[in-house]
């Protein structure tokens, strides 16, 4: 009696689908709907993700191409703008290698100019030096004859002084011109070289407007040929000291020839020095390098 079979026991529990069916059938509807509604979800919520991760990346390529476009623009723009800057510096020192080419050009015409300005007055002083030379020597001959034909005999030793006189200031005056000559062919020939020296600075350098102002204020310097004026003096005096001379003895006939002739006849003095010297370097000069770097500057 307590030993049941399985039939014995089937039948006394029935169905154990229905009773499971019975206890835990409404729970577990209420999962399996849960469940199905969280999968339903999380299906939406990963479609969702999907579109929105697409969106995203939709979004970000459109701000990274917009990006690169703007920038490669930015980059297209400098390129321009750095190329039309060259353009322009290379204009500009076209421009001002043209205005140093100019002012070197008018600068040496200049020069030139009055370097042949100076040749030419230096030639016409020369010309009147000599030809009031002739006319004093004539002059001279002529008052000497006259007084050799009024002193008579006594009037022969004082024309062999004077002759003597004459001769020498004859080789003064010849050893003046000659020295005068030799200065003028020396004052070109500096002239010309410093011409040549400047033209070559001024060509190859660029050159600020004070240092060209040093070099023109040395050059005038140079062009100033004032070396053989106190010669020209001093031959002036002798020449008015024989003509009071010749004139008193032109008044008194019976002077002694010994009082005719000065004691101590003027000899042209020896050359001054000029304060200008013939090669100076101009003070204050700047090298090259220097000069160079301000003009960069």
């Amino acid at each position: 009696m307590n030993e049941l079979t399985k039939s014995d026991l089937r039948e006394r529990l029935g169905n154990i689908d229905q009773i499971r069916d019975v206890l835990i059938g409404p729970h577990l509807r209420e999962y399996n709907n849960r469940l199905e509604q969280l999968e339903r979800g999380l299906a939406s919520v990963q479609y969702e993700l999907r579109n929105r991760g697409e969106e995203t990346r939709q979004t970000i390529l459109l701000e990274l191409n917009a990006t690169a476009d703007l920038l490669e623009k930015k980059i297209r723009n400098l390129i321009i703008k750095d190329e039309e800057e060259k353009f322009n510096l290379n204009q500009q020192i076209d421009n001002i290698n043209k205005r140093i080419l100019a002012a070197t050009q008018e600068l040496q015409d200049s020069v030139t100019a009055e370097l042949d300005e100076l040749a030419e007055n230096a030639d016409k002083r020369f010309k009147s030096i000599q030809t009031k030379d002739e006319e004093e020597k004539s002059e001279i001959r002529q008052q000497l004859d006259l007084v050799n034909k009024r002193l008579g005999g006594s009037i022969e030793t004082v024309s062999q002084t004077f002759q003597q006189q004459t001769k020498t200031l004859q080789e003064n005056l010849q050893a003046t011109r000659n020295k005068f000559q030799d200065e003028i062919t020396e004052l070109r020939a500096q002239t010309i070289e410093e011409l040549e020296r400047y033209s070559s600075i001024l060509t190859q350098e660029k050159v600020s407007k004070d240092d060209m102002a040093e070099l023109l204020f040395e050059l005038g310097l140079r062009l100033q040929g004032k070396e053989f004026v106190p010669e020209l003096q001093q031959v002036a005096i002798f020449t008015e000291e024989l003509q009071t001379i010749i004139t008193d003895t032109t008044e008194s006939p019976d002077q002694s020839a010994k009082d005719l002739i000065p004691e101590n006849p003027p000899e042209p003095e020896p050359k001054v020095p000029s304060n200008n010297p013939p090669r100076a370097k101009v003070e204050g000069s700047t090298p090259r390098r220097t000069r160079t770097s301000r003009l960069k500057g």
